[in-house]
């Protein structure tokens, strides 16, 4: 059927009206109101410090083909920002009935990633409510401060120098002092919600096509603060010789606010009524939140107001750390031991008594665990602490590890297979854990026996790489292994553990069961390490590890950023404003942390601040009318004049006082406060998580680390280097010095060899095929008539083996243009692509034929990697080029390639360091330039005295090397790994 120019046209038409109009009347088809969210609610997160809600709501159905909801808040519903989103697969929708966002702690507000300017969020009418993220517009940005709990965390040298001092007049007619920061001295700005403030909420679903769908209606949610969540587990114990009770419970997931462990002391016969206080306490919570909701609830009144159990024992449990989570009662004459605790108990019937365990909050709420009973045992049944432990700096390192290691190394075995059908010969893995006392093992022996104690096999391993073959004389479902480890450090001293293999129907291998030390399972009890630094009273969980590891090292940050509120600010000078008061360390006896200011003038402002308000309260204790209210005030006084004590006495601040202006004085406390902060004391307690622990006192060591600062600075921290410990940073790195040897001897090498040849030494190179055989194949395509096909490897030009390749195609390129044959190279890196050009256009001005070059010989195809390999073989079947050189990195395209070049007759060399594409070359090309031979071409082709120097140096440490791997393999083969000791493992 022939077509005239109108059905053509018509044609057209109707094709265009298909492709315009369809989609249109596709997209009329779709009703928003379809997609608009469904249920959406804003509930309050239980057990939290009211600062998190999540929301809920109907996910849309997998239909619809959504790939996210978008989630949007604010304090009015007329303006709701961004603040996070739930992507969806887009092929299986969400499973379940409910999609979940929470939006708890602190979360991004605002930081120099946020955007210039408030923007509305895309595809919303003119009177949409929703917003992108708030903006660095403090103008805008600034007054939402209020609305939430805002922790900015401050550039540590910005705070302490970059600040503006700021003064504000406050509602009494006073003076407040801040540090005023721009954004960019922050790290960010977080936010979390406060508590008892509404908040609404809104979501909408994006498409696959990303349209913006309908928001839903807003919702309103109101965070509340409440109890803390109930521990899981509580254990106690009764060791008897020592008339001691031991406790352990397990951590909170959530312990923001959490303020105080609790143990309690409880009779059996009171048990009832402890029951029903616990009960009316979660009773007042409950009506206390629904009075606040409805004023018209009536106030429960509890019929139990003191509780029933015993206070036995209570600490501080402070935010962020992890706290320890043991702790020891001792009992003298029936009577609990403890200050301001006043409970007996009969430890005669103790099996009459029962324990709780209590979390306190901020808010004063107070939850309680199930009741414990103990268990009675003897110091006997406790694990038992290392025989010695160390702790001292890491070498070797930048200063920011504290070394800890105790113990002898543990070997133990990991898995099993067999190496044959009989099952009589099977490959055992092992692993083992050593430390830095035990660095190297001298050799660990393993003797394999069975169910009837006998030996059927033994293996001495010398050399530890974790792999013993054993041969058996019959299958056997069940054996044992006896691990001896012999140390440098205890040359004649041997210690042995014990494991089973038993034969697992599953796996169908022999698996390793409990590793034995003494009779006793040794993972089945756990090491924690816990440390205390000069600038917090708590001690804080360093790490817990299984019982068979023997070293840790304890990460002591550099990073010690400043954590501020942020309420206020001048959007006109851009700066948030923050307290200038920070802590340095706690005092003494840690009763009391000592504060100074950015600012000397302030911290005489507080004296006379304090001096007032010590003689308002003596004066209200003058007059005081009962004994309640003397004490209030007493204790009110006591605070001030200890502020007043800390300020005027405490050596740090009196020496700060000295400097004549605030900077010297910030740098001098910066100083101190990173020993404070930087330097721990440590203990270790080994326990089973169930009450049965041994704790170690303090550590302490008799001989002083090295300390950091001058003599005066440490003078203001006493136990420094001996039980307080400070990493410092070290200028080299010992383990690192065999290769400063072979970096040297290369080096020294290089020198002598560039030497040689640049007296005209003729340093012999090993003939290389493919290198030699470039002319010839050049010469053949001249002959031919036709192109030469130069592909520079299809990587960037950081890549070694791309600058490789582009060495050799100067070469090329020059021999083609004295023989005035075409060259052709095709690019995929388009940063290549320009260095590619200037090689060739330079190398035909080399070769005095600067007429001959085409700046089109040198182009660019795509980034895609296969559809580059499909231009580069249309290259060679349109050009049909003669010659085909491949030099540079390539992938799974090479064969592709080559294949195609052998396909049409090109004579083929290629050249890379492409272990897996190397086969492939060899196969297909004529000739391979292997691994670094691809290096050395360049060399070779030069002839100039810096590259063949170089060349001849890097054969010469290869012989080195040849020679340290054959002596080595012949001293391990008589026991002697010194050698192989010398060198680092990585």
């Amino acid at each position: 059927m022939k077509l005239n120019l109108g059905k053509i046209s018509s044609l057209m038409l109707l094709a265009v009206f298909c492709f315009v109009l369809l989609p249109i009347n596709s997209n009329a088809a779709v009703n928003p109101n379809d997609y608009i969210i469904e249920e959406l609610q804003a509930k309050d997160v239980p057990n939290d410090d009211g600062g998190g809600l999540v929301l809920s709501w109907k996910p849309l159905p997998k239909e619809k083909r959504i790939i996210e909801y978008r989630v949007y808040r604010g304090v009015t519903a007329d303006s709701l920002f961004y603040i996070g989103k739930v992507d969806v697969n887009v092929r299986t929708g969400v499973a379940g009935n409910e999609v979940f966002f929470y939006d708890t702690s602190y979360n991004s507000f605002l930081s120099l990633e946020s955007p210039a300017k408030l923007k509305k969020e895309k595809q919303q009418e003119k009177d949409s409510p929703l917003y992108g993220t708030f903006p660095r517009d403090l103008s805008i940005t600034g007054p939402q401060l209020k609305n939430f709990n805002i922790l900015a965390v401050i550039n540590e040298d910005a705070f302490y120098f970059k600040n503006k001092k700021v003064e504000i007049t406050n509602d009494d007619g006073g003076t407040d002092v801040y540090a005023g920061l721009e954004l960019r001295h922050f790290f960010g700005l977080y936010k979390k919600l406060l508590a008892d403030k509404e908040y609404y909420y809104t979501v909408f679903a994006v498409t696959e096509s990303r349209k913006y769908m309908p928001y839903a209606e807003p919702v309103i949610g109101i965070a509340r603060e409440n109890s803390p969540e109930k521990i899981d587990k509580f254990f106690a114990t009764y060791v008897n010789d020592a008339n001691r009770l031991q406790f352990e419970w397990s951590r909170a997931a959530f312990a923001d606010d959490n303020t105080d462990h609790s143990i309690y002391l409880i009779k059996k016969n009171d048990l009832a009524k402890f029951e029903t206080y616990v009960a009316e306490q979660k009773q007042l919570e409950k009506n206390m939140l629904d009075r606040m909701t409805d004023k018209t609830v009536a106030e429960f009144v509890p019929t139990i107001k003191e509780n029933p159990a015993k206070l036995i024992f209570k600490r501080y449990c402070g935010y962020p750390y992890n706290p320890v989570n043991t702790a020891s009662v001792n009992i003298e004459d029936g009577k609990i031991v403890g200050e301001n605790i006043d409970a007996q108990i009969d430890v005669e019937n103790i099996e009459n008594y029962g324990f709780v365990f209590s979390l306190q909050d901020r808010a004063g709420y107070e939850t309680f665990s199930a009741i414990a009973y103990s268990d009675i045992i003897s110091l006997s049944d406790l694990p038992s602490l290392p025989e010695y432990w160390e702790i001292n700096d890491r070498p070797d390192d930048k200063g920011d590890y504290n070394r800890i290691y105790w113990e002898k190394p543990v070997a133990f075995l990991t898995n099993t297979s067999f190496l044959n059908e009989d099952k009589t010969e099977i490959m055992v893995n092992y692993d083992f854990f050593s430390n830095s006392k035990y660095k190297n093992i001298k050799t660990i022996y393993f003797d394999l026996y069975d169910e009837d104690g006998n030996k059927l096999d033994s293996v001495n391993e010398y050399y530890q790489d974790k792999k013993l073959v054993f041969n058996l004389p019959e299958p056997k479902e069940k054996l044992f292994m006896k691990i001896t480890i012999r140390t440098k450090v205890d040359d004649d001293e041997n210690y042995t553990f014990d494991q089973e293999l038993v034969f697992d129907e599953q796996s169908k291998s022999l698996m390793p069961g409990e590793l034995m030390l003494d009779g006793e399972k040794l993972n089945d009890y756990a090491y924690s390490i816990y440390k205390n630094n000069f600038s917090s009273q708590e001690w804080r969980l360093s790490k817990k590890m299984m019982g068979s590891q023997r070293e840790f090292f304890d990460n002591i940050s550099y990073n010690m950023p400043h954590y501020k509120g942020v309420s206020k600010f001048d959007a006109e000078k851009g700066l948030l404003y923050v307290d200038p008061s920070f802590s340095i360390r706690m005092n003494a006896d840690k009763s009391a942390s000592v504060s100074s200011n950015l600012y000397q003038s302030e911290m005489d402002k507080a004296v006379e601040k304090y001096s007032k308000e010590v003689a308002n309260y003596t004066e209200k204790i003058a007059t005081a009318e009962t004994e309640a209210e003397k004490a209030g005030f007493q204790s009110a006084m006591d605070y001030y004049q200890g502020q007043i004590d800390i300020i005027k006495n405490n050596e740090i601040l009196k020496k700060a006082a000295e400097f004549d202006n605030d900077k010297a004085r910030v740098k001098f406390l910066k100083k101190v406060k990173e020993i404070g902060n930087r330097a721990f004391e440590y203990k270790m307690v080994r326990s089973d998580g169930k009450a049965h622990f041994s704790e170690s006192s303090t550590y302490s060591s008799e001989m002083a680390t090295k300390l950091p600062y001058t003599e005066e600075i440490r003078a203001f921290y006493p136990g420094l280097g001996t039980t307080y410990f400070f990493p410092i940073p070290n200028w080299f790195s010992s383990d690192k010095l065999p290769a400063l040897i072979a970096t040297l001897i290369f080096g020294l090498l290089v020198f002598i060899m560039i030497f040689q040849a640049k007296r005209g030494k003729n340093l012999y190179v090993r003939p290389i095929a493919g290198i030699e055989e470039i002319d010839n194949a050049i010469g053949r395509a001249t002959e031919m008539g036709k192109p030469i096909l130069f592909v520079p490897g299809l990587s960037g030009i950081s890549d070694v083996a791309t600058l490789a390749g582009l060495s050799i195609l100067g070469r090329v390129a020059k021999k083609a243009a004295e023989y005035d044959t075409r060259i052709l190279v095709p690019v995929r890196d388009f940063i290549v692509l320009p260095i590619a050009q200037e090689i060739v256009k330079e190398a035909h001005f080399e070769a005095g034929r600067p007429d001959t070059h085409d700046k089109n010989s040198v182009f660019f195809i795509t980034t895609s990697q296969f559809a580059f390999v499909a231009g580069v073989n249309g290259v060679m079947v349109r050009e049909k080029t003669a010659t085909n050189f491949y030099m540079g990195m390539f992938w799974a395209e090479a064969l592709i390639m080559t294949e195609n070049g052998s396909a049409t007759g090109a004579i083929q060399i290629a050249g890379t360091d492409a272990v897996t594409q190397i086969p492939f070359f060899i196969t297909t090309c004529d000739y391979t330039l292997i691994g670094e031979e691809l290096y050395a071409a360049s060399a070779y082709l030069a002839k100039e005295p810096l590259q063949i120097g170089t060349l001849k140096a890097v054969d010469y440490t290869k012989f080195l090397i040849l020679a340290f791997i054959v002596v080595g393999s012949i001293l391990s083969t008589v026991h002697a790994t010194f050698l192989i000791n010398a060198f680092p493992e990585k």
